[in-house]
């Protein structure tokens, strides 16, 4: 089995100079891979979640296809994968709609409700946990203030524990910053 990192490396012309070069973006790119992907005290279906929904959210499509085989494919079903990308989504548009009432900040906009649906999320495949936990993520990455800070509070009633929320962060984090560098296809 390829060690998942490397195919990162060499998938990545900028990522593969670095390496070339033992840059210390490499090390930092390493200790912050081991942290989040392998030894995360995050259940796997999280991280793969997480995952798939990041890559989505910031379109890179060759990085996912990248990670599929060892962090997505082996943790979430098809329709589970499906209902994740629908989750994010919904998040865009719902961060949207939100973070311009938050902006714009008077009325008539602020009594206006959203009257987008979002049925999905009543009962999800992927279950509450894993729905809030990546509704959180997607808000957080895409600066909604109002929809980070409601999805905070509803994986806090869920029992989800802080120090598990933070780590959900730093992963999604480290993904978004994966994301820019460009993939190939091999």
């Amino acid at each position: 089995m390829t060690n998942p990192l490397q195919l990162i490396i060499r998938n990545s012309i900028i990522l593969s100079e670095l390496s070339l070069n033992q840059h210390r973006a490499i090390k930092d790119l390493e200790n912050n891979f081991e942290k989040t992907f392998l030894l995360s005290q995050l259940p796997q279906q999280t991280i793969a979640s997480i995952t798939l929904a990041v890559c989505y959210n910031q379109k890179n499509l060759k990085l996912l296809n990248l990670l599929r085989s060892q962090f997505i494919d082996p943790n979430l079903s098809s329709i589970q994968q499906s209902e994740i990308i629908a989750i994010a989504a919904t998040m865009n548009m719902n961060n949207n709609l939100y973070s311009f009432k938050h902006t714009i900040h008077h009325s008539p906009y602020l009594d206006m409700p959203s009257t987008l649906n979002m049925s999905h999320f009543v009962h999800p495949a992927v279950g509450k946990t894993i729905l809030e936990i990546v509704a959180l993520n997607i808000s957080n990455l895409n600066h909604c203030i109002p929809c980070t800070q409601h999805h905070e509070e509803k994986c806090l009633k869920l029992g989800i524990q802080t120090d598990t929320i933070y780590q959900s962060i730093q992963l999604s984090s480290f993904v978004k910053s994966l994301c820019i560098f460009d993939y190939s296809n091999e």
